[in-house]
């Protein structure tokens, strides 16, 4: 079982929660007799989740809290970035997020930072600044390739905005939340 260690939350511009399950120099952590109530409850409040490869990070924190805690969370479900891609016509063979972020954002991340395994159990303070450049981008490019990829999903099916707007009896902004909701 790999245990988690970083829990990375947000959209890398407006907010970005990063919770760290401390690992001490010897690889080995004692777990905590509790976590906070309030802990579950905000991670089983949140929406759907997105990522890359976001199921088995979900399947893996559950077992994860299943075993230290003895409960599970309630997750409200996941939508992985790749099945958007592929929604919004993407072809290529790959979908790993290097591939994503590159081709689908033009960004291109500093890979080896994400590699430092035995490190990511650190203080998100004690982390190299590349590190913790990492984590924050890694949200953000994640958050950027969901909207980007949403949107492409709305344009494509819903070409004619006001032909949309009028048959729906909706604003453009309302539409779009209900779309997005969906």
């Amino acid at each position: 079982l790999t245990w988690p260690v970083k829990m990375q939350i947000g959209n890398g511009y407006s907010y970005a929660g990063i919770v760290t399950f401390h690992v001490p120099e010897t690889g080995y952590a004692a777990k905590p007799s509790t976590i906070p109530k309030a802990f579950i409850e905000f991670l089983e409040d949140l929406p759907l989740v997105t990522g890359c490869g976001i199921r088995n990070d979900l399947v893996i924190i559950n077992k994860f809290m299943k075993i230290a805690y003895g409960r599970e969370v309630k997750f409200r479900g996941s939508v992985d970035i790749s099945v958007l891609a592929v929604l919004a016509g993407w072809t290529l063979k790959k979908t790993n997020m290097f591939t994503l972020a590159f081709v689908g954002a033009g960004v291109l991340m500093n890979k080896l930072s994400s590699i430092e395994y035995d490190k990511w159990g650190k203080k998100f303070k004690n982390l190299d600044p590349s590190m913790q450049c990492y984590a924050v981008c890694d949200i953000k490019v994640g958050w950027l390739l969901a909207v980007t990829f949403l949107t492409t999903i709305l344009y494509n099916w819903f070409p004619d905005q006001k032909a949309t707007c009028s048959y729906t009896k909706s604003r453009p902004f309302d539409f779009v939340q209900k779309f997005m909701q969906w």
